[in-house]
């Protein structure tokens, strides 16, 4: 394309594909990594919150990506308004189960055995992460502890991650998801980005991209606007910087 020749990059800077290996690791990255370790030592549970576009889920996805997977069996699971028998679903399909049944006793079940086997026999502990939690329905919060709850909630078979927008925290406050709310052990707030954090960011993510030569910005808007960590198919680094890239 004739941008990037213009400019010089071998590869798009803003990508949504971008490798996780080429994320520039922010202070708020290592935090996630640090209580998502806590967590799964503990088998509780990690709310990651923060408000759109601040960066959450590529903060989660950089964290996940330094777990091995004969070690951390990963089960990525995205939140929607459906019913616990859709999350079980779901629950299913990431532990590589195929539901023979549709009653959520049955679903439950196979997926507890799954998990147990596998952090008994085979030594791997499992992982849930649930994007988009804020959209878990109240009756779905009142219930989603049971899934945790391995000899009489004596065992520490399964950990789990509840990312999401701000509501999320709102919404652990009801009293019917206060025993899901009491297996919450850490929590990581992803705030935005400082002026100096986000001229990092860009200048990184250009020199992925393949430029060697000076970069020099210019903010177009005032510094409380910048929202977090952008993500991939942010256009933050379009619509709020002025990019220039100079020859040396």
């Amino acid at each position: 394309m004739r941008h990037r020749q213009h400019f010089g990059f071998k590869a798009e800077p803003f990508a949504k594909d971008i490798a996780t290996k080429d994320l520039l690791k922010l202070a708020s990255m290592i935090g996630v990594k640090e209580r998502l370790d806590y967590c799964l030592n503990l088998g509780g549970i990690l709310a990651i919150f923060g408000e759109v576009g601040s960066g959450k889920t590529t903060a989660l996805r950089w964290s996940l990506a330094q777990y091995h997977a004969s070690d951390i069996k990963i089960v990525s699971i995205v939140a929607t308004t459906g019913s616990i028998t859709e999350f079980y679903k779901q629950l299913s399909w990431g532990l590589d189960l195929a539901p023979k049944s549709i009653s959520r006793t049955t679903l439950l079940c196979e997926c507890r055995a799954v998990i147990k086997e596998l952090a008994t026999g085979r030594k791997q502990r499992v992982l849930v992460c649930i994007d988009e939690a804020q959209l878990l329905r109240r009756d779905v919060l009142a219930e989603l502890h049971t899934v945790m709850n391995f000899e009489h909630d004596g065992a520490n078979y399964l950990a789990m991650v509840l990312c999401g927008q701000p509501a999320l925290l709102e919404n652990l406050q009801y009293r019917a998801a206060a025993p899901l709310a009491s297996r919450v052990m850490s929590k990581a707030h992803v705030r935005s980005l400082t002026q100096v954090e986000m001229e990092e960011y860009l200048s990184h993510h250009l020199r992925v991209a393949g430029v060697k030569r000076r970069v020099s910005y210019q903010r177009r808007a005032p510094e409380s606007a910048l929202s977090g960590i952008p993500t991939p198919s942010s256009r933050a680094p379009y619509d709020r910087w002025a990019v220039r890239i100079r020859s040396r």
